[in-house]
Formats: structure tokens, sequence, C-alpha cells
């Protein structure tokens, strides 16, 4: 299966400027594809867009003290599209150990 090519960086929650890990990394190459919220944010999110429909067969998400996670999905150009869950709420970690590090 093909690489995703998102396009465009629509809207996220913050970034980590100090350690430029900012969202428009995940617009790059494969070899520096990292995004990282302010520290100690309760929820943060970042979104995506492509052209191109693809069928979705895995996904790498990184943690990096984070007890949750979760991915939603859209098709924004069909009507009423609302986002659907692609990866419900799943824990890497208990949130006392995300709070620990």
């Amino acid at each position: 299966m093909p690489e995703i090519a998102f396009e465009k960086v629509s809207a996220f929650s913050s970034e980590d400027a100090a350690n430029q890990l900012f969202a428009n990394n995940l617009l790059k190459t494969k070899d520096f594809k990292s995004w990282k919220c302010r520290e100690w944010e309760d929820k943060s999110h970042v979104i995506l867009e492509t052209t191109d429909a693809y069928k979705v067969d895995n996904i790498e998400i990184g943690n990096d003290c984070s007890a949750f996670a979760e991915v939603l999905v859209s098709n924004t150009s069909a009507p009423n599209a609302r986002f659907q869950v692609l990866l419900s709420t799943s824990s890497f970690m208990t949130p006392s150990d995300s709070k620990q590090l």
C-alpha cells in the first residue's frame, strides 16, 4: 500500500516549537514525520487533509507520555460529512505513568 500523501494541515491544538516538532512535519517525507503538542496538554489534535482516497491498512502512532490516543477519519467531500472512529480510544500507558515523566 502506498503511504498517504497529506497535502494540508487544516488545524492543530498546539505544537512543540522548542523541539521543532511542528504539525507541518507530518506533511514531510517518511524520514521525519513527527508532531508533538505542548507539554502537559489534557487533549490535543491535528487534522490532516488529502484530496485522494485511501484504504488504510495500518497506522503508526508514536507516543511521548500520552495516556490515550484516538484516530478519527472523515470524507469531507461527502455531504454532511462527520468524523468516524478508525481507532477507538486506546491506552498506551496509564494516566499515572504518563504523568511521571
